[in-house]
């Protein structure tokens, strides 16, 4: 974890391994590690308590008001997930693929991206505190309406990004990619830029910036 972030409580030894077949609505599963793939379930109200993912899958799946607390999910397949309204706490996802993924209206407390691919997903409503994306393709990706005050996109590629009516209060961007990213003035009061990252900036904005030898 970066310093600044809660890193998940999960014990060094877990309890056993998740094998279940099926999800079952509004189970909770606590102190387990699972490589199961789930492609396709739907259950609400799911609780993961220090669960360890590793190459899980659970594409296309729909997890209405999920739970994840104190987790870490590496090399997990979650592209065209449907998980509104989740709340992730001290959660870490490394390596991760998701894909169009629908997050709309969810909460994320001390989470931690890494190295995840994001094309086109969905953070519509959501709210973030505590939170990094660090070396991750959020290319197309949807932030329409979130708070991200304080979120840090450190090495990630925010291209065609939406960003329109977001909160973006100490909302780090530097090393971040913006080409094309789609946001305004009054979104960008507080953020976070780096010198170079200037210029693109002024662009997004609809301003033109003629060189010493255009003027």
């Amino acid at each position: 974890m970066k310093p600044g972030l809660l890193a998940p409580r999960l014990p060094r030894r877990l309890a056993g391994r998740l094998e279940a077949a099926r999800l079952e609505p509004h189970a909770e599963y606590s102190a387990l590690e699972t490589s199961a793939n789930w492609t396709g379930q739907a259950a609400a109200g799911l609780i993961f308590d220090q669960v360890r993912f590793q190459r899980a899958v659970l594409t296309q799946t729909n997890l209405t008001s999920l739970r994840l607390s104190d987790c870490r999910l590496e090399g997990c397949e979650l592209s065209a997930i449907q998980w509104e309204k989740a709340r992730f706490r001290r959660v870490e996802l490394i390596n991760c693929r998701l894909l169009g993924a629908q997050l709309v209206e969810s909460q994320f407390e001390d989470v931690l991206w890494r190295g995840c691919v994001l094309e086109n997903a969905v953070f519509v409503a959501s709210s973030f505190k505590q939170a990094v994306f660090e070396d991750c393709v959020l290319r197309s990706a949807s932030f329409e309406q979130a708070d991200l005050s304080g979120v840090r996109f450190s090495r990630s590629n925010l291209s065609a990004a939406n960003l329109v009516g977001t909160k973006m209060f100490e909302t780090d961007l530097r090393g971040a990619v913006l080409d094309g990213m789609r946001t305004g003035a009054k979104e960008l009061q507080g953020a976070i830029i780096e010198p170079a990252q200037a210029v693109q900036i002024v662009s997004l904005l609809g301003v033109k910036v003629l060189t010493s030898e255009e003027a």
